[in-house]
């Protein structure tokens, strides 16, 4: 029985592999978070997600995040410190990268991708929606992107309170980080920006919370 754990475990990695090359474009920007999704719960041991590394085309380790995700122990991500620079790289799962229960990998996984351009200002043209958690209230915010400026509607889900810029708020992206703040409720979302794909985003804050971001 635990042969066959261990067989699943490393066929799943390959498929969902297969299905990333497949249903996504082989380009990507410099901030892209990458998701592999297993059949059994990963482990968290540091020793364990050492085995994981993006590799440049001159076979440099690039210095990488990784870690299992809060809410499905099941996934993975996996993205730059920094934004990457144009070129071509490898996502490397070594042979032995382990499940709770023990099981391993039984052979090394790839997924080769290439970066073609960063984040900007301009990137995020378009409205945007997020439901965050601030000071213990959930908001639901449309946020609407224009090169440096943002308009935005926030709405306490609890109370239905609708809060709207009346002038455009200010937002920067720099070298991977994304500043802009919500003035009406002295709300700050700074932090490293990370995409999906070219409909989902999301901001990890300075102060380690998520703000996840969906295209309208």
């Amino acid at each position: 029985m635990k042969k066959i754990t261990l067989i699943t475990f490393m066929l799943t990695v390959l498929l969902s592999f297969a299905s990333i090359s497949q249903a996504s474009a082989q380009t990507v920007v410099g901030e892209k978070l990458w998701t592999v999704k297993m059949t059994l719960d990963i482990s968290n041991e540091s020793e364990n997600l050492s085995k994981v590394q993006l590799v440049d085309d001159h076979g440099n380790t690039v210095p990488t995040t990784v870690k299992v995700n809060a809410n499905n122990v099941k996934v993975l991500e996996v993205y730059g410190e920094q934004p990457l620079k144009n070129g071509d790289y490898t996502l490397k799962i070594s042979q032995g990268f382990a499940a709770v229960d023990g099981s391993t990998l039984l052979e090394e996984v790839e997924k080769e991708f290439t970066v073609e351009g960063q984040t900007t200002t301009a990137s995020l043209k378009g409205t945007w929606k997020t439901v965050y958690m601030y000071n213990g209230i959930p908001y639901e915010i449309l946020a609407t992107f224009t090169n440096g400026k943002v308009d935005i509607v926030a709405i306490d889900v609890t109370t239905q309170n609708q809060y709207k810029t009346e002038i455009p708020e200010n937002y920067t992206i720099v070298n991977g980080q994304m500043a802009m703040k919500i003035t009406d409720l002295n709300m700050n979302l700074n932090g490293q920006i990370l995409f999906y794909n070219a409909n989902k985003f999301k901001i990890q804050t300075e102060g380690g919370k998520e703000a996840f971001f969906v295209k309208q």
